[in-house]
């Protein structure tokens, strides 16, 4: 009947499953991931035979660990930032050691002052220790300076063919860094370098700045002072003139007809320019650079090897003028740069090159307005596949560029403008409550 009332007992039913509803909301938006603390640029360098280092940095400073165990295990252990256990900021730095040789790894990241958890993607992060190399040989350092930078700046350093290094700068603001036992891109031996020519590619980051250095190993010992926030190429000491060469300079025409890239990348298959060569003069003065003179500076020698997929080619011309980069081998990119007003180029391409053999080719139109080609090899190491530098972990710790996502009871992406969060409990309990609560008012009512 209309008069009768409803009894206590349900009236408590309704308050409890309101209050069991409000409780899960709440606690629902309380573990919600803030973006400045998802890791973001993950990094697994160091790799020895009893440790590897992960790096990462985020959006604001934060607290920042790694929890870690042999794969198939519980990951029961944690290790703290490698300037304090403590220590926040947006850069982040955790060595992992007393590790066992040739044995698998996995770990996830702690960030924020919750320490919430973060994986791959779904999946918990790897990484393989090499074996122990009984021979050690000699030490050799790269070491340096940075100016506008504190011990919050990351440093990381790429060899052709090597596994990447890093460690982050003293509170002085210098870095050393012990590349005689870098080792391997397979983990099996220590790399192999030439001490007068392999080209060394260094990487600072701060969270806010970032450089990129490229230097040959004969000037490593110190690298000239890097300012941070700028890039720098030390390949020459500096004040050095580049050296005067005797050899003859070659000049290819650019063909009547431009040819079709092939995305064959064997060299066999194009067709070869005619080859014009031009006599150096007596004076040795004819082979230094001058103002409007042409010349590709990066890659610097033909068959280079570039420890990027995305290069910073460079180079001089006319001022104001523009030239037509193209990139052929199993990507073809092309481009037109505008020189600027100091004579000097520089150019990225947009997408990340293949890894193995490339070939660039500068067009250009000469004082006299006839078109020319400057034409060099180069290649990208397989061990350097990244493109800031090199360093962003997989599952099976290669370098290939991934962003953590958190998982947390949830799966969130790494992105900067968020997405939906799936796998909530919070709406299905809340939706389940409310339900309950529905049924039982239902059947009272329809027994009345």
């Amino acid at each position: 009947m209309l008069d009768k009332k409803i009894p206590t007992l349900l009236a408590l039913l309704l308050l409890v499953a309101i209050g069991v509803s409000f409780w899960m909301w709440q606690r629902g938006n309380g573990a919600k991931t803030s973006v400045g603390t998802i890791p973001q640029s993950v990094k697994i360098t160091n790799i020895a035979d009893n440790k590897f280092s992960v790096s990462w940095t985020t959006q604001t400073p934060t607290i920042g660990k790694v929890e870690y165990g042999n794969v198939g295990e519980k990951l029961d252990k944690q290790r703290g930032d490698d300037r304090g256990e403590k220590y926040t900021g947006q850069t982040h730095h955790v060595t992992i050691v007393d590790l066992q040789p040739g044995t698998n790894y996995a770990f996830r990241i702690l960030s924020g002052e919750g320490l919430q958890r973060f994986d791959n993607n779904g999946s918990v992060y790897t990484a393989t220790t090499g074996t122990t190399i009984a021979s050690v040989p000699a030490a050799r350092s790269l070491y340096g300076d940075v100016t506008n930078a504190s011990e919050d700046t990351l440093v990381y350093v790429s060899i052709p063919d090597a596994q990447p290094a890093s460690l982050t700068l003293n509170s002085k603001g210098s870095y050393s860094i012990p590349i005689s036992t870098i080792r391997s891109a397979d983990l099996k031996n220590f790399v192999s370098y030439d001490p007068a020519a392999t080209v060394v590619s260094l990487t600072l980051d701060n969270g806010l700045a970032k450089s990129s250095v490229t230097v040959s190993t004969t000037n490593i010992a110190p690298v000239p002072t890097i300012a941070l926030g700028e890039n720098a190429d030390f390949r020459s000491l500096p004040g050095q003139e580049p050296p005067v060469t005797t050899q003859i300079a070659q000049v290819e025409p650019q063909a009547s007809e431009a040819p079709v890239a092939s995305s064959d990348p064997s060299p066999t298959t194009a067709q070869p320019l005619e080859i014009f060569n031009v006599e150096p003069l007596a004076d040795p003065e004819i082979n230094v650079v001058t103002d409007g003179a042409y010349t590709l500076t990066n890659p610097a020698v033909e068959g280079e090897v570039l420890a990027t997929t995305k290069p910073e080619f460079r180079g001089t011309g006319a001022a104001n003028a523009s030239i037509t980069i193209s990139i052929t081998g199993q990507k073809a990119v092309s481009d037109t740069v505008r020189i600027s007003a100091s004579g000097s180029w520089s150019w990225s391409p947009a997408i990340a090159l293949s890894l193995g053999k490339q070939k660039i080719t500068i067009s250009y139109k000469d004082k006299d307005g006839k078109a020319q080609t400057i034409v060099r090899n180069f290649s990208v190491s397989a061990a350097s596949a990244t493109s800031e530098p090199a360093f962003v972990s997989t599952p099976s710790a290669s370098t290939t560029t991934n962003v953590a996502t958190a998982s947390p009871r949830t799966s969130i992406p790494a992105t900067d403008s968020g997405v939906p969060v799936t796998g909530v409990m919070t709406p299905m309990l809340l939706t389940s409550a409310l339900g309950f609560a529905i049924m039982v008012l239902g059947a009272f009512l329809l027994a009345l």
